[in-house]
């Protein structure tokens, strides 16, 4: 997971109208009337206002403008406050490396999430755009996208990527440690839910009593191991349970099969119990430094206190379960993403919905690590394509690195402080 307009104001009389317009629909929502969330909606109603010129033109001023004045659902951003930018504002977005962000976009516009006409326009214009042409590709973001900064102290900004890993379809000797397919009993039922809260789910399995049928919570990654419960859900085997478990995290990887074969494996569901980070355990048990619990500081642990792997894993209750899309993704492709598009290394982030709706541009500030040793700067513009249980937040994200060892290594060392410029659909672009 880089980015020159203004916003401008019409006569005031225009501007009541809005407001009134406004205050009218927003009654509507208050009685009950209002539409479903969509993570990706319309956009936000039109405060592009042009005011006249003075004589003398009075220099230009960009206010902070608080989430209210988009409160007309759905919305691009459903927490916190944005302040409007130029392009010229944000930092590194001239040194942008456009023709790198390209097929990233493009993969936006062939999301059915984002399906919708008005966002389909801005699409359309993209089909215009010559991808070999940088300046033509950075014209096209500042003609079609204004620039908000999240206002939110600096967060944290992690890693992730697909894990290559060697594994069989056979349980054997060297192969003995499984990843499961989702099981039969899983149910996954909508919560109930009040205007402005994200939907929650309950998963959940039944069980009978002298009453009937019973919906109880699914069991915990502790209940399932201990119990055997997952006994012919085995998908295919790998060499330890941490890559097992390392492999959960990511959501995805691809299996080099003895057979000679590749497997591409993607999230399918999980038991719906909370994720909790196995590092920070380490960092508050005093077993570990929070500078060295990293994917690598944490394999290098276990390799020195292995009669304690079940203690650590046990910690974090949540349980994925997988789905076999070897025959769903083309080979070159990323993994898919939330959005339900292959997710491009270095330009696809995952977000918490909350504050970034996905789909949208977004430009990241922070630092990047390099492969060896070392750091360096990870100005970019980045696309909204993923979600992830630990990705809560304003301003936090998880930078998707790529497949394989080379990939992993970065991603098992981001973790630097950054900040997020949303990219809105302008009106005029409708």
């Amino acid at each position: 997971m880089l980015k020159k307009s203004s916003i401008k104001f019409k006569n005031q009389e225009n501007y009541k109208i809005n407001k009134k317009i406004s205050l009218i629909i927003l009654s509507f929502i208050l009685l009950g009337c209002s539409s479903n969330y969509q993570r990706i909606p319309a956009p936000i109603t039109n405060t592009n206002i042009q005011k006249k010129e003075p004589s003398v033109k009075p220099k230009a001023t960009l206010k902070k403008i608080p989430l209210e004045t988009f409160a007309l659902s759905p919305i691009w951003s459903a927490n916190g406050k944005l302040s409007p930018k130029k392009f010229t504002q944000i930092p590194g977005w001239s040194e942008e490396d456009f023709s790198m962000v390209w097929d990233a976009w493009k993969k936006n516009c062939h999301a059915m999430s984002l399906k919708d006409a008005k966002f389909n326009k801005i699409c359309s214009k993209s089909e215009k755009i010559n991808p070999t042409r940088q300046l033509e590709i950075k014209e096209f973001f500042e003609k079609n996208f204004q620039p908000f900064k999240i206002m939110s102290p600096p967060n944290t900004i992690t890693g992730y990527y697909e894990p290559i890993l060697k594994g069989s379809l056979n349980k054997t000797n060297r192969f003995s440690y499984p990843l499961h397919s989702r099981p039969a009993d899983l149910i996954i039922k909508k919560m109930p839910k009040t205007s402005g809260q994200k939907q929650n789910w309950f998963h959940g399995k039944k069980i009978k009593n002298m009453y009937g049928d019973k919906l109880v919570p699914y069991p915990s990654r502790k209940e399932l191991y201990l119990s055997k419960y997952l006994k012919n859900f085995e998908m295919v085997y790998l060499e330890n349970p941490i890559d097992v478990f390392f492999m959960q995290i990511q959501g995805s990887g691809r299996i080099e099969l003895d057979n000679g074969q590749v497997m591409r494996l993607g999230f399918s569901a999980s038991n719906g119990h909370p994720y909790r980070s196995i590092g920070n355990w380490l960092i508050k048990e005093g077993e570990m430094e929070p500078s060295s619990a990293s994917m690598q500081g944490i394999k290098n642990w276990l390799k020195e206190n292995p009669t304690r792997l079940n203690e650590l894993l046990f910690q974090n209750p949540r349980m994925i379960f997988f789905k076999n899309l070897t025959n769903s993704i083309n080979s070159d492709d990323g993994p898919i993403g939330s959005l339900g598009v292959p997710l491009t290394p270095g330009r696809s982030i995952a977000i918490d919905t909350k504050y970034v709706a996905l789909g949208l541009p977004v430009f990241l500030s922070t630092k990047l690590p390099k492969f060896k040793k070392g750091i360096s700067n990870g100005n970019r513009l980045v696309f909204a394509q993923d979600t992830g249980k630990a990705i809560k937040g304003p301003n936090r994200g998880d930078l998707f690195f790529g497949s394989g060892y080379k990939a992993g290594s970065q991603a098992g060392s981001m973790k630097y402080s950054g900040t997020m410029t949303i990219m809105i659909p302008k009106l005029d672009s409708f």
